[in-house]
C-alpha cells in the first residue's frame, strides 16, 4: 500500500504507536518519513511531531491486543474527536469488531462456538463438542491456539488462569479449505485461497451458506464506516474477521487482478482532501 501511495507521488510517514502519548494537550508521537528510494525504509531520523499535523491515521496493529494497545485506540479516539483527524479504521470498530468475538456472535456461523473465561462452561462444552480448538479472544496468527479433546476440568482451570482473559472454543472443522475474502468500505472485493505450499493464493469462489455470512458481516462494516477488512473462512465457518491489520493485500490483488492497494490509497486520498484543516501532510 505505502509502495502505491508513494508511486503516486506522495510522501509516506511512519510512526511506532508505542511512542503514542499526550503532551501539553496534544497527542504526539515520534514520526519518520519513509523513503521510497530505499525500499520503503524510514529515515532514521524521527522527530516528535502532532497527530492532529496529519489528515488520516492508518492504525494497524497485529494481536495480541494488550490493554496498552486499547489505551492507544482511546488515545487516537479523543484525539480524532477534538481534532479532526480521520483514523482507519475508525477507533469505535477497533474497540468493538474484534476479529474472533464478530464470527462467535454472527448468526448463521455453521460452528458451535463459545465465549468465557469459566472453565466449567468449557467444560459442558467439551462433552458436547468432542475435539475443539482454544484460541485467546486477544490472540493472533494462531498464537496460543490448542486442540483439546475430552479434557479435564482441572486442565481447563489452568488454561483459561494461563491466558489470563476470554477465549474461544470452537468445533474441529474437518473440512481443511481456506478461503479469505477482502472487502473494502464493505463490499467484497476478491475471494481467494491459498495453494498447498501457502506462498502462493488462486482465486476462490463462495458457498451459499459463505455468502449469507459475508452479507450479514458487510452490512456491520459499512454502517462503521470500516474502509478495509478481511474475512477468513475454514470450510464454510467465519473464523476471523480482520479489520486491525488486513493483511494478504499483493496476494489477493495478484490473485483476483484486482488492484487492493490502489483501492486503498484513493480513498485515503480522498479523506485527505475532504479534510477542512489546514497545513496537514
Amino acid at each position: 500500500m505505502m509502495r502505491h501511495h508513494a508511486a503516486s507521488g506522495h510522501t509516506n510517514y511512519w510512526a511506532d504507536a508505542a511512542t503514542l502519548e499526550v503532551i501539553d494537550h496534544s497527542l504526539v508521537a515520534k514520526v519518520d518519513r519513509i523513503v521510497s528510494a530505499v525500499g520503503l525504509a524510514p529515515t532514521g531520523k524521527a522527530a516528535l511531531h502532532c497527530v492532529s499535523d496529519f489528515g488520516v491515521v492508518v492504525y494497524r496493529e497485529d494481536p495480541p491486543f494488550t490493554l496498552r494497545y486499547l489505551q492507544r485506540v482511546q488515545m487516537l479516539a479523543v484525539s480524532s474527536l477534538v481534532t479532526g483527524t480521520r483514523v482507519v479504521n475508525p477507533t469505535q470498530v477497533l474497540m468493538t469488531c474484534t476479529s474472533k468475538l464478530l464470527p462467535a456472535l454472527t448468526a448463521r456461523n455453521g460452528d458451535q462456538t463459545v465465549v468465557s473465561d469459566r472453565p466449567e462452561t468449557l467444560a459442558l462444552f467439551a462433552e458436547s463438542a468432542g475435539a475443539f480448538i482454544v484460541k485467546p479472544v486477544n490472540g493472533g496468527d494462531a498464537q496460543g491456539n490448542l486442540r483439546l479433546q475430552r479434557p479435564t476440568l482441572e486442565e481447563l482451570r489452568r488454561l483459561v488462569a494461563r491466558v489470563g482473559g476470554l477465549v474461544v472454543a470452537q468445533e474441529v472443522v474437518e473440512t481443511p479449505t481456506e478461503v479469505r475474502v477482502w472487502l473494502h468500505n464493505g463490499e467484497p472485493i476478491a475471494v481467494a485461497s491459498p495453494q498447498s505450499d501457502g506462498r502462493d493464493w488462486c482465486t476462490a469462489s463462495l458457498s451459499e451458506a459463505q455468502v449469507k455470512l459475508v452479507e450479514g458481516v458487510s452490512a456491520i462494516l459499512r454502517a462503521t464506516a470500516t474502509m478495509m477488512a478481511a474475512l477468513d473462512f475454514v470450510g464454510d465457518v467465519l473464523v476471523d474477521v480482520n479489520v486491525n491489520s488486513p493483511g494478504r493485500m499483493g496476494e489477493l490483488s495478484k490473485a483476483c487482478g484486482v488492484d487492493i492497494p490502489g483501492l486503498v490509497c484513493r480513498d485515503l486520498e480522498a479523506l485527505c482532501r475532504a479534510s477542512r484543516r489546514s497545513g496537514e501532510r
